[in-house]
């Protein structure tokens, strides 16, 4: 029996994913289309929307790709109109990239490792309030030879993807984002802003 998805606006993006399961098939769609784009894209410097970190054991997705690939998933229902960021997202885009990549893929399904959760003071040596803002990406930019793509990157936790996908499904996502030749050339806003 299938399931009805029915989409009236950004809250009802719980109700896509009523099990880890849901989240795996989704992720499963998302690599069907990255391997169709890696396939279409014949440049020997092309970066693909998904790339892994191995210092941080994640599959980097750009975020925009995955609200496509969700709103594609759930046959072109509006997802993208209220998810989607430009340059200058509104408060709302914002606050639904949270709920989406914070709330629900990160606390409530584990599979996303966005939230920083420890933090050291040691090293701050002040009596002013530390303020520790939610964030739903991190900036990042990666470089094939002379050519460099920003992702708003979206850390999906390489473990927690391979419980919850078929072995063929990892092991080609593995393979397209996980290559020699692509170098991380900058991480965090600080390194971007310079």
């Amino acid at each position: 029996m299938t399931r009805i998805f029915t989409y009236y606006g950004p809250l009802d993006i719980g109700s896509a994913f009523s099990s880890r399961q849901e989240v795996g098939q989704w992720i499963e769609y998302m690599v069907k289309r990255l391997n169709k784009i890696v396939l279409e894209n014949k440049r020997e410097d092309f970066i693909p929307p998904v790339v892994y970190s191995g210092k941080g054991k994640v599959f980097n997705f750009d975020y925009n790709f995955l609200v496509n690939c969700l709103d594609d998933y759930h046959d072109n229902v509006g997802i993208k109109d209220d998810f989607f960021l430009t340059n200058n997202p509104s408060k709302t885009v914002i606050k639904n990239g949270l709920f989406l990549v914070t709330s629900l893929l990160d606390d409530y399904y584990g599979i996303v490792r966005i939230r920083q959760q420890t933090l050291d003071i040691s090293r701050v040596r002040t009596t002013k309030v530390v303020e520790i803002k939610d964030r739903f990406y991190n900036i990042l930019a990666i470089a094939n030879g002379d050519n460099v793509r920003r992702f708003s990157a979206v850390p999906f936790s390489a473990s927690e993807v391979k419980k919850i996908v078929s072995d063929s499904t990892y092991n080609l996502l593995e393979s397209i984002s996980n290559r020699e030749c692509f170098e991380q050339v900058i991480f965090g806003i600080a390194q971007y802003s310079e």
